[in-house]
């Protein structure tokens, strides 16, 4: 007796399913504090490591891309999440500064004539609270975007070429407050957009020393 006989005919997960099941992977994993066994600081160890967590993702929907949050730690010292943005095409250049994270400059993804670009790049935001005198918070902010992978047969080690950024800290003097209750994420579920994409992912609320209030908006801009 053959396998369909007993079993019934073989079943061939769908594209869209095999979509869910990586984002539900990636996304979940974030749930936990701190980082995964044996990786380093910005949650993946070596670049091995990368090139498995991009192959989990399908290649994203014509003129789409996917956000794919991940969050390493929430506490009242720290909050710290990361964005996987996983397009169909990919970009060359990146612009950025503490509130704002572009790609841009985009090129067909099977185009072998250009280098130096990838479909797959990591935000990675860490908001601090760190005690000062007076009984008031200095907020620290950091943020980087780097490549993590390319699907040009021409660019297969990681972190070779590609436009990686990183932030000096940024500092606000802030009434007495814990980081997880002043931070709030705003993306947090995994989903494919449409191109151009341009959303906030996280908001910082307060009160300065001088009592003025205070938001500070990070976002993240993907061009087509």
């Amino acid at each position: 007796m053959g396998l369909n006989e007993c079993c019934g005919p073989r079943w061939k997960p769908s594209l869209r399913a095999l979509t869910l099941l990586a984002i539900a992977v990636l996304a979940g994993t974030g749930c936990q504090q701190g980082n995964p066994p044996g990786s380093g600081s910005k949650g993946f160890g070596k670049a091995k490591d990368e090139k498995k967590a991009v192959a989990a993702l399908p290649p994203a929907s014509a003129e789409k891309v996917y956000i794919v949050p991940r969050k390493i730690q929430e506490d009242r010292n720290t909050v710290h999440w990361q964005w996987t943005i996983h397009g169909d095409r990919n970009w060359s250049a990146t612009r950025a500064d503490w509130q704002l994270v572009e790609l841009i400059d985009s090129y067909p993804i099977d185009d072998t004539g250009h280098t130096g670009g990838s479909n797959v790049y990591e935000y990675d935001l860490i908001i601090s609270a760190v005690d000062i005198p007076a009984g008031n918070i200095d907020f620290r902010y950091r943020f980087s975007v780097r490549q993590m992978g390319s699907q040009l047969p021409n660019l297969t080690d990681l972190g070779t070429a590609g436009p990686n950024k990183s932030g000096d800290t940024v500092r606000r003097d802030v009434k007495k407050v814990v980081a997880n209750l002043a931070t709030k994420p705003l993306l947090t579920v995994g989903e494919e957009f449409p191109l151009p994409f341009d959303q906030a992912v996280l908001e910082v609320t307060g009160e300065e020393v001088n009592g003025k209030p205070f938001r500070d908006i990070f976002r993240c801009r993907v061009f087509k």
